[in-house]
């Protein structure tokens, strides 16, 4: 199992951001109407005042997929769960079977759909998947599928990953034609991760302790969340996951912060 470090204490120090991540998917579904967001409105006297929100959030990575099992060949950008990762995802819900899930956010690609559906198999009654395609992967355009569907895939990773300084990787590379830099994915994760904050967040007088806090590091189990937090599950892709970890280690420094963090298939 893949752990994501710790947050750093300083992590909201400026922004006001309080984020507890927790280490890390009914088989209902419903898609993200990003029509009645807020964002383009005139905040309010009270909307302007700074907010203190607490939130537990929990990184999933989608179950072994087609191109994961066999990387010398090319699935497409929408590849299945492969039999090996359609028994992660149900074996992760069997471990979460009694973790409250108070959200649950889900790329609405079909292996992180279905990594979703395999974690709430086990719980009672199950958590609504929400599918939200701002947590889809990386996008890598046009050339770089062109160049997996014909079998270049040596050329299609010189167009995905661009030129690497010291071992890495550009931020600011997009690939061609459609294609998105790592910073874009930061970007848009940052979002969806205000959007969480903003919708489920609690503002608490108090703040958890020591004790409640050390315990969440150490497992994501029933008793370990604290209670009166809302516990939000982000179930998306390495790129995104990795980027969003990133961008909370970042958070409020002049420089990106660079981390190994690579989330295994089903690790959170």
């Amino acid at each position: 199992m893949n752990e994501a470090p710790a947050v750093p204490p300083d992590l909201a120090t400026d922004s006001e951001l309080r984020i507890m991540p927790e280490k890390l998917g009914t088989t209902d579904s419903v898609v993200v109407d990003d029509s009645q967001s807020k964002e383009n409105e005139a905040p309010t006297d009270n909307e302007k005042a700074p907010k203190k929100l607490w939130l537990t959030l929990s990184l999933i990575r989608h179950g072994e997929s087609q191109n994961n099992e066999n990387p010398c060949e090319w699935f497409g950008t929408d590849d299945q769960l492969t039999k090996t990762g359609g028994q992660e995802a149900f074996t992760l819900g069997q471990a979460w079977a009694n973790v409250p899930i108070d959200a649950l956010y889900s790329s609405p690609l079909k292996r992180a759909h279905h990594t979703a559906i395999g974690l709430i198999s086990s719980s009672t009654p199950p958590a609504q998947i929400i599918l939200n395609n701002k947590l889809v992967e990386q996008a890598h355009g046009e050339y770089y599928e062109r160049y997996c569907n014909n079998g270049a895939l040596d050329a299609a990773y010189r167009e995905r990953v661009g030129l690497c300084l010291f071992g890495k990787q550009d931020r600011g590379h997009r690939p061609r034609e459609g294609g998105e830099s790592l910073h874009d994915v930061a970007e848009r994760a940052v979002v969806e991760l205000m959007k969480a904050l903003e919708n489920h967040g609690v503002e608490l007088k108090e703040g958890p302790g020591a004790e409640a806090l050390s315990a969440m590091k150490e497992t994501c189990k029933e008793g370990t969340l604290v209670e009166g937090i809302p516990h939000v599950v982000f179930v998306s892709h390495n790129s995104f996951l990795s980027e969003l970890w990133e961008a909370m280690l970042s958070w409020n420094k002049e420089e990106h912060v660079w981390t190994r963090c690579h989330y295994g298939n089903a690790a959170w």
